[in-house]
């Protein structure tokens, strides 16, 4: 009966000790999830600019939460509160909405990039296409080549032309 009770309690020490690192660990789980909330609302925040209109935002936002909440299962408590999801599918709206901007910013300089070089091949991406337009003295140098001709061809044929219908 002795060692009945002496390995019970040995089996509860082992419990309490078990149960310890299981604290330990939700505490840690519960940090690291604070930490990233934290770090995602500062990441959204810094975002903000691109947030133009609220009310689309707020809409598009709410309908991926709800997306979130109809595909998560019971054990996933994560997409089960709405402040939690509400923070990642703002992020992930921003996050597509910057990329949406830029796409538009590449477009538009794309266009200037033509109508500046149109002998020119365009640069494939953003990155390489602001490069060269970071280049001041590229452009300086190509400009005058540019539009040196245009200036110059009109006051060239202009004085021709007169000559010729006198």
């Amino acid at each position: 009966m002795e060692d009945r009770i002496a390995q019970m309690e040995k089996d509860l020490r082992d419990t309490y000790a078990l149960a310890a690192i299981v604290n330990k660990k939700s505490e840690i789980a519960a940090n690291v999830e604070r930490y990233a909330l934290t770090e995602l609302h500062k990441a959204t925040d810094s975002l903000n600019f691109i947030a133009l209109n609220r009310a689309e935002e707020n809409k598009r936002i709410h309908e991926r939460v709800n997306a979130l909440i109809q595909l998560s299962s019971a054990e996933e408590i994560f997409w089960r509160e709405n402040s939690k999801a509400s923070t990642v599918a703002q992020f992930q709206d921003r996050v597509q909405q910057v990329h949406h901007f830029f796409d538009k910013c590449y477009n538009a300089m794309r266009v200037v990039w033509k109508t500046m070089f149109p002998l020119n091949a365009v640069p494939p991406t953003l990155l390489a296409l602001m490069s060269e337009f970071g280049n001041a003295k590229k452009i300086r140098d190509l400009l005058p080549n540019l539009l040196l001709p245009k200036l110059l061809l009109p006051k060239l044929l202009l004085p021709r032309l007169l000559l010729s219908k006198l």
